[in-house]
């Protein structure tokens, strides 16, 4: 209670600072308000330098709407002065890239017939957060590419509403520069990816929108890790990242709670693939109270309320690098193709299709959009670096996928589906049902994953009934054994309490369906004593094995 309270104050603050105090910022130029309250528009369209160079901004509609009642100008190219560091592996110190000086493309050691990634933070960081640093060592370690890193931390300061406007120039900029190293040592821009974190997802959308618009070229690929909520959720998607901005959008949302609640990202769908780990809030791990951060932090009170606020949303760019890392691709964070969390929790939509080379462009299609029959059943993806594997032709609706992390580094897990049956005989009809927990161990040629639990809280247990659950755990290779666990909660109910008699529950069978890189795997396995006391773990083996 503490830790949710505290954290509804500390980010409603937050916000508020952000927003209300504009007009505080002596850099803030009145004249550049434009209030939709008033009908009445004094905003006259804005170029800066050339505008082939800096580009024209207008704050008129979509700019400014109910979703964005106050715009402001981007601040002056000199000003934002926007840094972007390449780094390869012949050289791995910053080699700045002048937009406006083509000797400092030629002089580099960029490759351009290799990959190009360009990384972009978000609002109140830099180029130098450890984070992004970590992010582009890790992908020069597993590829010779060019990896561009756009620092514009001189314009992400506070207010909000000023970043907000800053990342329009930042993200034309962007693709001037794109161009100018297409001009000047040939790149090609579909071999570039520009991956954001929240105003830097933004960011690169704007990158992608005039890379395309006013260049005529288009980007590859734009991964928008937990793309900014706040002046971007439900606006004209040429406001914010949408699918028209790079032949491939693939998403990550974290922290896509309602922003009167404290959440940061966008929680709709704006992309080709949306991925929503662990219902896309509330991530495992950022459940801990405001005491617990600081002492992480050594004590750091400033430290520990940034790490705090800032949980679930810094999980997407958490998230997305670990999956750079070789040694867990075999693991891949599938997500599963679904109509909403619930249904993915209960195993609705486990029965999904991975994506295989011989079916390019059939993944998104057969869902109501022409091609019946290209496809049966949902879709089946990774998360992050690998989701572009695949060219994904945009089916005009939004594909969400959903799947389940740990609570701290490896965040990688496999997912299992898990069906226990419990026993109709007389036995258990005469015994009654009980309220309860389920918990399930399994146990393979390649490891063992402890204590998965059916459920949180507890659950009425009725005889005959089935308990499906999709969980999450390490990775267990071919299926040995399955521990099951039953285990009796005290409810605050009166009707439920057990003083004296013994708790137990009878099991039928249970069934366990893993989703993997190599396709899923599925075992039953039935009971010959099906007595599950409260406490009293069983293990069933492939010896009972019912088909």
């Amino acid at each position: 209670m503490i830790a949710n309270t505290s954290g509804v104050l500390l980010r409603t603050m937050l916000f508020l600072v952000q927003n209300n105090h504009v007009m505080a910022d002596k850099r803030v130029d009145t004249n550049t308000l434009y209030h939709i309250k008033t009908g009445e528009s004094h905003a006259t369209t804005k170029c800066f330098g050339n505008m082939t160079e800096y580009g024209c901004y207008s704050l008129g509609e979509p700019w400014t709407s109910e979703a964005r009642p106050i715009s402001l100008y981007p601040e002056p190219p000199e000003v934002l002065d926007v840094q972007y560091c390449l780094f390869t592996r012949r050289n791995r110190t910053c080699q700045l890239l002048e937009v406006t000086e083509p000797t400092s493309l030629y002089r580099s050691s960029l490759v351009p017939g290799h990959h190009t990634y360009l990384l972009a933070h978000g609002f109140i960081e830099s180029g130098d957060k450890p984070w992004i640093q970590l992010m582009k060592d890790r992908l020069l370690e597993r590829a010779d590419v060019n990896v561009i890193i756009v620092d514009w931390g001189r314009g992400s300061g506070p207010p909000y509403n000023q970043a907000v406007a800053n990342i329009r120039m930042v993200g034309y900029i962007t693709a001037w520069l794109l161009f100018r190293m297409k001009m000047a040592v040939g790149l090609n821009p579909e071999l570039c990816h520009i991956i954001g974190h929240s105003l830097g997802a933004h960011l690169a959308g704007y990158a992608g929108y005039h890379l395309r618009q006013d260049f005529g070229l288009k980007l590859g690929r734009i991964t928008g890790m937990d793309p900014a909520q706040p002046h971007f959720s439900t606006t004209d998607p040429v406001v914010r990242l949408d699918p028209t901005d790079a032949v491939f959008v693939d998403v990550i949302h974290t922290d896509a709670i309602d922003q009167v609640t404290g959440g940061f990202g966008i929680e709709e769908p704006i992309g080709h693939l949306d991925f929503y780990p662990n219902g896309g809030n509330n991530q495992p791990g950022c459940e801990q109270n405001i005491f617990s951060f600081i002492s992480q932090e050594d004590g750091s009170l400033f430290k520990g309320i940034k790490k705090f606020i800032g949980c679930n949303h810094v999980r997407a760019h958490e998230f997305f690098s670990e999956t750079i890392l070789r040694s867990h691709t075999s693991c891949g964070f599938w997500g599963v193709e679904c109509s909403s969390y619930d249904k993915f929790m209960n195993g609705s939509c486990f029965a999904c299709t991975p994506p295989s080379s011989s079916h390019r462009a059939v993944v998104l299609q057969g869902l109501g959009h022409g091609n019946k029959g290209a496809r049966t059943g949902p879709l089946c993806a990774k998360m992050g670096l690998e989701a572009g594997q695949k060219r994904f032709q945009h089916a005009g609706r939004p594909v969400r996928l959903y799947l389940l992390t740990g609570a701290e580094s490896p965040f990688c897990k496999w997912l299992y589906l898990i069906t226990v049956q419990l026993s109709s005989s007389n036995k258990s009809v005469t015994d009654g049902g009980e309220v309860g927990k389920i918990n399930v161990s399994l146990r393979g040629d390649a490891g063992v994953a402890k204590d998965m639990h059916l459920y949180d809280r507890e659950t009425y247990l009725a005889p005959g009934s089935a308990h499906q659950r999709v969980v999450s755990g390490a990775r267990v290779g071919t299926l040995h054994s399955v521990t099951i666990t039953f285990e009796y909660v005290t409810s605050v109910n009166p009707l439920t309490w057990r003083f004296f008699e013994v708790t137990k529950i009878h099991l039928a069978s249970i069934t366990v369906e893993s989703l993997s890189v190599h396709g899923k795997e599925r075992l039953k396995l039935c009971t010959k004593d099906d007595t599950l006391v409260s406490g009293k773990p069983i293990t069933l083996t492939r010896a009972n094995d019912c088909g």
